[in-house]
Parts: C-alpha cells; structure tokens; sequence
C-alpha cells in the first residue's frame, strides 16, 4: 500500500513538472526556432521582385514616368553637351529640348512592353542563392537580378526603344541637330549610338525603380502583399532583432514540400503573385 501511494505521488510530481515546464516554455516562446524552408524563401523573392517589377513598370511606363522623375531622367550624354550647346547657340534649343523629351518617352513606351521579360528572368533564382539574397541588403535581391539579367534584357529591349524612337522621330531629329552642327565652322563631329544610349539608360532608371520597390518591401509591412511576402519577411525581422541571420532549421527543411527541380537540382521557387 505504502509502495502504491509513493508511485502515485511521484507520477503526479512528474505531471505537475512538465506541465509548468511547457507553460513557462509557451510563455517565453519556443527554445528552438520554427525556422522557414528554403522553398518558402525562395518563393517570397520571387514575389519580391515580381511585385517590384509591376509596380516600377507602372511607374515608369506612364506619361511622363521617365521624363518628370528626377532620379531617372534621361538627360543628353555627356560626349554631346558640345554639340548640343553649338546647336543652341544658332537657334535650334527647341529640337535639342524635344530630342531630350522623345528619349525619355521612347523609354516609357518600352518600359510598358518590359513585364513579360522581367518576370520570366526572374525565375531562375536558386536555392543556393537564396539565403544570401534573403539576408542581403535592401537592394540584393535586385542587385542578383540585374547581375543575370542585363544582358538579356538588352538584347531584347534594343528593337522595342529602336522602334519606339523611329515612330517618335527621334533619329530624325538627331540627324537635323547633327548636320547643323557639321556646317557650322570647326565643327568635330564624332558617331553616337543613340539607341545603344538610350536603352541603356532606360534599364539602369528601370533597375533603379525596382530597387526602390524592394527596399519598400523590405522595410515596410504595407508592402508586403502576397503571403509569401509577409512571412518570409517577416521571418527576417524576427531573426535580426535576435541578432542573427535568416537560416533554415533541420526542423523547417525536413517538413518542406517537394517541388519541381532544375537541372541543378535546385526547386524552382512557387510565387503567389498573378
């Protein structure tokens, strides 16, 4: 008897044990961090850099999107302030000021066809890539993006700001400003590639738009609009103001769902956005 009621009170100590020791557990949070899988990482840069890039699309493919914005203003090249400042001097300011508007309007116009060929490129983001990008500053995942991308997004930007300047007259001026510059005395004239310029920077205004949208998301919880946004971001706060990085935990990466591979073997990531 006395043998049963010495295992019945240590059974109810033992009880009465662990169930103070998981309240005080839920109270001060768990000791071992739920973590996030990487596939949810890499599904929330994915959002990241879609959303940005719809976002900076309507921001600089509307009127005036390049034209009235400072940051991204097409302006004349330096290598032709000479020409153009001849020019002005004999009476053709007007044209030297419509070349610098079409410009930037042949920059919006093809920023508008633009979308298709970000959000394809940006599905390439691996899942080595993915931490680093996560943990980056509050342009890398843009910085990522444009490292891989420029190349491409050139080749195929060039014929759209091409044609785009041809319907907006833009060669013709050039060519007026060009041949009254050639006739005026001591004149050195020297070959520009206009379009090369101009599609140039149109990308550089557009990265740098798209920059601006991530930084948004990064800092501010308004701008987190899908629900991979808002958990992988926020995820990143909670771990910096611990002080440490974004990592998975054993428990996060062996609970994660299987995706499509590449030929890597890495998931390709499973955006929410439309």
């Amino acid at each position: 008897m006395r043998n049963t009621i010495l295992a019945f009170t240590l059974a109810l100590f033992s009880m009465t044990l662990n169930t103070g020791c998981a309240a005080l557990q839920q109270y001060m949070g768990s000791s071992e961090d739920e973590g996030i899988t990487t596939q949810k990482v890499v599904s929330g840069l994915y959002d990241a850099l879609t959303v940005g890039s719809k976002r900076a699309v309507g921001q600089t493919s509307k009127e005036g999107g390049f034209l009235n914005n400072p940051l991204i203003r097409i302006e004349m090249p330096s290598q032709l302030e000479p020409v153009m400042n001849a020019v002005r001097k004999i009476g053709l300011s007007n044209q030297v000021d419509n070349l610098v508007k079409q410009m930037n309007h042949a920059a919006e116009l093809a920023s508008a066809e633009a979308i298709d060929i970000l959000v394809d490129t940006i599905k390439g983001i691996t899942f080595q890539d993915a931490w680093a990008i996560l943990n980056g500053n509050d342009t890398a995942a843009t910085d990522y993006f444009r490292a891989r991308t420029t190349e491409q997004l050139t080749a195929r930007f060039s014929p759209i700001v091409d044609k785009k300047m041809h319907q907006l007259g833009v060669y013709d001026i050039y060519n007026v400003i060009n041949n009254a510059y050639a006739n005026l005395p001591f004149a050195n004239a020297k070959g520009f590639d206009l379009e090369e310029y101009v599609v140039d920077q149109a990308l550089q205004g557009l990265f740098k738009t798209v920059a601006q949208e991530e930084a948004k998301i990064r800092e501010k919880v308004n701008f987190r609009t899908t629900p991979a946004l808002k958990e992988v971001f926020g995820f990143l706060e909670e771990q910096r103001a611990k002080g440490k990085e974004a990592a998975p935990t054993a428990k996060s990466e062996s609970g994660k769902s299987k995706g499509k591979t590449t030929s890597s073997g890495s998931r390709l990531p499973q955006g929410t956005v439309q």
